[in-house]
């Protein structure tokens, strides 16, 4: 009995290398672009020529056409900021949430000396308000710390360690601070025969 080779054509059966490997292979989380990273040194390099202006934390709305005082301001001081770099500084600053709701919720907008140079009016309230919404919610919103409780009930962390809350850190339980007796450093005594 002789076998006959079984062909692929006739079973249909065909490498799927696209199926098996799309059912396989986990996708990596997305590298930010290049460009965010340039914004970011942008701004990183601004901050520390204008502190009051690239403050991410307490952002004001900034002035329209302020990126032409800036470049004059740094051509008056004498600093190495490029048109670009301010542009991309700028752009990377008025797109975060942070600004996006001072926006919203502020009324003027603040010029290079820190004085009101004029308002924030309602288009450019509803425009931030779209831009916030277009954000990702992990990002807008910051995450709530949770604390965990030790097995005494506890909250944990370095305070309560040693788990009687008083933070004395040394370990034993029944102790308190004032039961303590103060640490006195004392040196042998010398002796004038020892001494010379």
């Amino acid at each position: 009995m002789e076998q006959k080779p079984v062909k692929r054509e006739k079973l249909n059966i065909k490498p799927s290398s696209d199926s098996q490997g799309k059912r396989n292979i986990k996708q990596a989380p997305k590298k930010k672009s290049s460009s965010y990273s340039a914004n970011k040194k942008a701004f990183e390099k601004c901050a520390k020529l204008w502190p009051r202006i690239f403050n991410i934390s307490e952002p004001r709305p900034l002035s329209l056409r302020i990126r032409d005082v800036l470049i004059e301001d740094a051509e008056n001081k004498g600093y190495e900021v490029s048109r670009t770099e301010l542009f991309c500084a700028l752009f990377w600053m008025t797109k975060t949430h942070q600004y996006l709701t001072a926006i919203v919720n502020g009324r003027y907008r603040y010029d290079l000396s820190n004085q009101v140079a004029g308002m924030v009016t309602a288009d450019q309230k509803t425009q931030a308000k779209e831009a916030l919404y277009k954000i990702p919610r992990h990002i807008r919103t910051p995450k709530k710390k949770v604390f965990k409780n030790n097995r005494n009930g506890n909250p944990a962390g370095n305070r309560n360690r040693n788990g009687n809350g008083n933070g004395n850190g040394n370990g034993n339980k029944h102790t308190n601070i004032a039961s303590q007796k103060p640490r006195i450093n004392k040196r042998p005594s010398q002796t004038p025969s020892a001494a010379s």
